[in-house]
């Protein structure tokens, strides 16, 4: 059982379990980037579109099954969850890899292949978030959302490395038996960890996805972590379609100095982890995100203009670290003000705002750009954003305490 141990830059860490946990995903993120990039490149003969559907057959599994997913958890226990998703996405990695030991890898088998392995990972993200408050005491878990975070942000850097070394040396095959391997150390772990016992929800009480709908919209809190999400995640996700055109068009730049954008993006992201707890203790939550909100919108303004790529990569740094710890922010609370019987179905709607809202406004933006430029359509970005911070004033969480967690260890 995790120890209390204050909220330091690393604090989760210090737990064993927490640990082996972070790590594992940390890798099975690595590798899930580093298939991603190789299979992105091996599409690349097959047009844009091809290249596009790579990351987006992710978002499909997420809008569909993520509620029923989180309805199911809520009812069940995490742990054969987590396990049994693990060993389902190894299989279809395995059955990639076989298919590349062939010579019969084809675009639309391929596709279908990560299809089914997005439907694993939507089926174990409910579980992954309903058990944070079993790893981490209360007044971390803004600490280990900021941890996973950094885990996802430096898979965007390393996994790219890693898939396109792997893709040189060995072929595709060799980037789907990296991910493969991570799935496999991944379940290993969750199978190691020790579940404590939650009790469910009765026969015929509770467990409707419509209960955890009204519950969100009924609570102020938690209804106003959601506008947050759809007023600030799409938005800011604007960088993720655009920035490789802004790197090719307005810095004429190649594939290795777009490579170096997203490591100053991840760096800033990064350093959230470290700088989080000492944030806090300034600035309330509603200033965090007012903050994020405003040098967003202020890193879209200047970055059309900005032609040199060291001033590009500067300029991405506190955007990027001011983003994460917003998102980290809201994450925390949602999980302080779920109870224990809701947690899995509430965060379902947490990340089916977050995710589908960024696949969706990914699109949005991306035509937009294609019919009025990239300067444009950074330019609307940050006028939203900017509505999006002075909404925080009205519709405020302020510096509410941590509030102890039902289920939580002591």
């Amino acid at each position: 059982m995790a120890s209390v141990k204050g909220a330091a830059a690393l604090g989760p860490l210090s737990d064993g379990t927490y640990r082996r946990i972070w790590l594992a995903q940390m890798f099975s993120n690595v590798g899930t980037w580093s298939q991603t990039s190789a299979l992105q490149w091996f599409m690349l003969p097959y047009g844009s579109v091809m290249v596009a559907l790579v990351q987006a057959v992710g978002i499909i599994p997420v809008l569909v099954l993520l509620l029923p997913a989180g309805r199911f958890s809520d009812r069940h226990r995490k742990k054969p969850i987590l396990v049994g998703t693990q060993l389902f996405m190894f299989a279809g990695g395995v059955l990639l890899v076989l298919l590349a030991l062939a010579g019969s890898v084809q675009p639309v088998v391929a596709l279908a292949v990560l299809f089914l392995i997005g439907c694993g990972q939507a089926v174990m993200a409910p579980s992954w978030y309903a058990i944070q408050p079993q790893l981490v005491p209360a007044e971390q878990l803004s600490q280990a959302a900021a941890l996973n975070g950094t885990s996802m942000n430096l898979a965007r850097i390393f996994g790219p490395i890693a898939g396109g070394s792997l893709v040189q040396a060995v072929g595709i095959g060799g980037a789907f038996a990296f991910n493969s391997l991570s799935y496999l150390v991944t379940a290993v772990v969750f199978g190691r960890w020790r579940e404590q016992t939650v009790p469910a929800p009765a026969a015929g009480t509770g467990g409707r996805i419509t209960d955890a709908v009204v519950d969100v919209l009924s609570s102020r809190v938690k209804s106003t972590v959601i506008w947050r999400l759809v007023s600030f995640g799409p938005v800011s996700g604007v960088i993720w379609p655009l920035l490789p055109v802004y790197a090719s068009r307005t810095l004429h730049a190649g594939s290795r100095e777009y490579g170096v954008l997203l490591a100053a993006f991840g760096l800033g992201a990064g350093v959230t982890a470290f700088c989080l707890p000492a944030l806090r203790k300034f600035l309330s939550m509603d200033a965090v995100h007012r903050a994020a909100c405003w040098v967003f919108a202020a890193t879209l303004l200047v970055l059309p203009s900005v032609h040199t790529l060291w001033i590009a990569c500067v300029a991405l740094l506190p955007a990027a670290f001011l983003a994460i710890a917003a998102l980290s922010t809201l994450s925390a609370e949602m999980q302080h003000s779920l109870t224990d019987d809701m947690r899995a179905r509430g965060m379902s709607i947490y990340q089916i705002v977050l995710q589908g809202g960024m696949g969706v406004g990914g699109i949005v933006w991306g035509v937009l750009a294609n019919f009025y430029g990239t300067g444009a359509t950074f330019a609307v970005a940050a006028a939203v954003l900017f509505l999006s911070g002075l909404s925080t004033l009205f519709l405020k969480l302020g510096r509410t305490p941590v509030p102890a967690l039902s289920g939580a260890p002591e």
